[in-house]
């Protein structure tokens, strides 16, 4: 909610992403929380996706490498895959 509200989630802040491709990549972090939360298998659930909200968080937006061309397809690529199938 405070990316959202704050509008961190595009433009200069999100290495220039328009408005509907940042809330895209936004929305992709739900599920990369999760899915990295069951990598921390060996701690308590709610410690393992602490620890996984604050990974994502720290890279969000600060990460050079997520800014990256090829990132930016493979972002695209998600969001069409996830639109198709709906």
């Amino acid at each position: 909610m405070v990316k959202l509200s704050s509008l961190q989630f595009c433009g200069p802040p999100n290495f220039g992403l328009p408005l509907w491709a940042g809330l895209e990549s936004l929305v992709v972090t739900f599920p990369m929380i999760l899915w990295l939360a069951r990598a921390f298998h060996d701690v308590e659930p709610r410690a393992a996706i602490e620890q996984a909200l604050i990974l994502v968080d720290d890279h969000f937006g600060g990460n050079p490498i997520l800014g990256f061309p090829h990132n930016r397809f493979f972002m695209d690529t998600l969001a069409h895959a996830a639109s198709s199938k709906s």
